[in-house]
C-alpha cells in the first residue's frame, strides 16, 4: 500500500527521470566549433575586468542608493562599494577559467569525462558530505546571539512565540540547540541534493546535475550565511523543493511544497499565487489562451497549498501559538508601528527606493542575473514543465523584491535577497537545456563552467566567513 501511495504522489521518480546521458562520442559533428570564439571572448573580457576593476566598481556603486555605501542591518553584510572590486576581480578570474575550458575542449575535441549513474551517485555522496563538513565547521561558533539570529534559537524557548512567525525551524532548533552546526550541515546537505535533483528534473545527465550540486559548497551568496542562525539554508532547501516538485508536474507534491514553504517564512505564501499565475502565463504565451490552462493540475496544486497553509494556521491557533495571523493581522499593528525607518550609513530606506532591487548586484552573481533574464526571454523553447517553472520563478523573484521595496520596514537587510537565489540559479541553469543550445552541444562544458564558477564571485570564501560574524 505504501508503494502505491508513493507512486501516486510521484515520489519514486522525483529525481530520476529519462534524462539524456552522455554518448560514447560526446563530440558533435558540426561544421563550426564555437569554442575557439568563446575562449577568445572570455579571455578578452576577463583581462578587461582585471585591468579596469577600479573604475567599473565606482561606476556600479554609483547606480545604487547611497552610492553603494549602505551596510545591511539585521544581518551584517558589507556595503557594495567595499566588495565590488573583489566581485569584479573574481569575475575576471572566472572568465579566464572559462577561456581555458573552452580552449582545451577545442584543442583536444575527444577529451571528455564520462559520468555513469554509479559514478555520479558516488560523486554526489562525496560532494554532499564534504559540503556538510565545510558548513558544519563554518557554523561553529554559532551566531545565535547576534541580532535576529537570537530570535530564531534562544527566544523560541524562552518567549511566547507570538512575536515570531518562522515555524519550520522550531523543532530542529530545539533538537539541535546545543549543536547547531549539525543542523546547518544537514541543511546544506539537503540543499546540495536538491540542486542535483533540480538538474535531473530539468533533463540533464548525471554529470551535469552533479556539477550543479557543487554550487552550495562554493557559492559565495550561500557561504555568506554558513554560520547564520537565521535559517537561510533551511528556507533555501524549502524553495528548491518547490522548484523540484514543480518540475515533476505532480500537483499534490507541488501543493505540499508550496504550503510547507510558508512554514519557513509567511511571506512565501505568494508562491501559491505565483504557481497559479505561471500556469496561465504558459498558456497565454503558447497562444492557447486561458482555456488552454491545465486547470485540474493548477487547481489541485493551489488547493493543496492553500489547504496546508490554512491547516497550519488552525493547528497553531489551537496550540495558542503564532503562525500567520494574530488577532486577524499578519503583523501586529502596534509592533509594525515601532519599525520606523532609521538612517543607516546616512541612508534612510523608503518605499520603492530601489535599495533591494539594485542590491541584487551584490547578493546575486551577474551570471545568474543575466542567465535568468535570457531564460525568461527564451522560455518558450523549453519543455512544459521547465517553462512553467521559469514563469513561477520569475513571478516570485519580482513579487518578493517588490514586497520588500514597498514595505522595507526599518532598514535595508540583504538577507531578504538571499531567497531569490534558488530561483535565479534554476532559471540560469535551464539555458543548457534549450533547443537552440543543444545544436552547440560542444559549448556545454564552458557554459557549465561559467554557471558553476560564476557563483564564486561573491567575496565569501571560508576564511572570510569563519571570521565574518
Amino acid at each position: 500500500m505504501g508503494g502505491t501511495v508513493a507512486r501516486r504522489l510521484g515520489m519514486t521518480d522525483l529525481v530520476d527521470i529519462a534524462a539524456p546521458e552522455p554518448d560514447a562520442d560526446p563530440v558533435d559533428r558540426q561544421s563550426w566549433d564555437p569554442r575557439p570564439r568563446i575562449a577568445g571572448i572570455a579571455l578578452t573580457a576577463g583581462i578587461a575586468l582585471l585591468l579596469f576593476r577600479a573604475p567599473l566598481s565606482s561606476a556600479l556603486a554609483r547606480l545604487l542608493p547611497g552610492r553603494g555605501q549602505i551596510s545591511s542591518s539585521g544581518t551584517d553584510i558589507e556595503p557594495f562599494s567595499t566588495v565590488a572590486p573583489q566581485i569584479i576581480q573574481r569575475s575576471g578570474f572566472v572568465l579566464l577559467a572559462v577561456a581555458v575550458v573552452a580552449a582545451v575542449g577545442a584543442r583536444w575535441p575527444g577529451l571528455a569525462i564520462t559520468m555513469t549513474r554509479r559514478r555520479s551517485y558516488v560523486s554526489l555522496t562525496v560532494i554532499i558530505l564534504a559540503t556538510a563538513v565545510l558548513y558544519g565547521w563554518l557554523a561553529e561558533p554559532h551566531n545565535a546571539f547576534s541580532t535576529n539570529a537570537r530570535f530564531h534559537w534562544v527566544d523560541y524557548l524562552t518567549w511566547n512565540t507570538d512575536n515570531f512567525a518562522y515555524a519550520a525551524g522550531r523543532i530542529p532548533h530545539f533538537l539541535f540547540y546545543e549543536r547547531p552546526y549539525l543542523w546547518q550541515a544537514i541543511n546544506v546537505g539537503l540543499v546540495a541534493f536538491l540542486c542535483f535533483a533540480m538538474g535531473r528534473r530539468i533533463g540533464y545527465s548525471h554529470g551535469v546535475s552533479t556539477a550543479l550540486a557543487v554550487v552550495p559548497a562554493i557559492g559565495g551568496n550561500l557561504l555568506l550565511f554558513a554560520s547564520s542562525a537565521e535559517d537561510v539554508m533551511l528556507n533555501t532547501a524549502l524553495l528548491l523543493l518547490v522548484i523540484v516538485t514543480s518540475l515533476s508536474r505532480r500537483p499534490i507534491l507541488v501543493g505540499l511544497a508550496l504550503g510547507i514553504a510558508t512554514f519557513g517564512r509567511p511571506s512565501f505564501m505568494i508562491l501559491t499565487g505565483c504557481f497559479l499565475a505561471a500556469e496561465v502565463a504558459m498558456s497565454l504565451r503558447r497562444g492557447t489562451g486561458a482555456r488552454g490552462t491545465d486547470w485540474r493540475y493548477a487547481g489541485i496544486g493551489t488547493g493543496v497549498g492553500v489547504g496546508v497553509i490554512v491547516t497550519g494556521q488552525i493547528v497553531f491557533a489551537a496550540l495558542g501559538e503564532r503562525y500567520l495571523f494574530v488577532g486577524g493581522q499578519i503583523v501586529r499593528q502596534e509592533t509594525l508601528g515601532q519599525w520606523l525607518p532609521r538612517a543607516v550609513e546616512g541612508f534612510t530606506v523608503s518605499p520603492f527606493s530601489g535599495v533591494y532591487f539594485l542590491h541584487l548586484l551584490w547578493m546575486a552573481p551577474l551570471v545568474l542575473l543575466v542567465g535568468a533574464a535570457l531564460a525568461i526571454v527564451s522560455a518558450a523553447g523549453q519543455t512544459a514543465s521547465v517553462e512553467a517553472a521559469i514563469y513561477l520563478s520569475t513571478f516570485f523573484v519580482v513579487s518578493h523584491v517588490l514586497v520588500h521595496e514597498a514595505k522595507p520596514l526599518a532598514y535595508y537587510n540583504g538577507r531578504y535577497l538571499a531567497y531569490v537565489i534558488p530561483f535565479l540559479l534554476f532559471m540560469a541553469s535551464t539555458l543548457l537545456a534549450h533547443d537552440r543550445f543543444k545544436t552547440w552541444r560542444v559549448a556545454q562544458a564552458p557554459a557549465l563552467a561559467l554557471l558553476v564558477l560564476g557563483t564564486t564571485v561573491l567575496p565569501a570564501n571560508p576564511v572570510d566567513v569563519k571570521h565574518f560574524v
